[in-house]
């Protein structure tokens, strides 16, 4: 079924136990560490969609504060542009909700012609 795949169990002998072999969890592959993980949560965060824009754009666009807070506190990019030339600002600034565009902006996002 998972090819190429080690088990998490493997084999090992055990001294003093009568040449019986005991199976023993396996230590993770050292690519799997908790930074390798955040770092791979912060690029996946940060990938653009098909409309080339990120989740937090998506989020800022409908107005989301609640979306917005987590993906932040997560690790995204909170001074992106998209290709469209939108920062996170703009389109919280387009959706019309005055709470999120505050929370932006003393979070410090700056819009897009700030950061051009």
């Amino acid at each position: 079924m998972f090819k190429n795949k080690r088990p998490l169990l493997q084999k090992q002998e055990i001294a003093g136990s009568g040449g019986a072999r005991v199976r023993v969890p396996r230590k993770p592959p050292m690519e799997e560490s908790a930074l390798d993980s955040t770092e791979r949560t912060r690029r996946a965060l940060n990938r653009l969609n098909k409309a080339t824009n990120t989740k937090l754009f998506t989020a800022a666009k409908n107005g989301w504060l609640w979306d917005v807070n987590n993906l932040l506190g997560a690790g995204a990019d909170l001074n992106a542009i998209n290709n469209k030339g939108q920062s996170v600002l703009d389109l919280a600034r387009k959706s019309g909700n005055a709470s999120l565009t505050r929370f932006l902006e003393r979070k410090g996002a700056k819009s897009a012609k700030e950061l051009n």
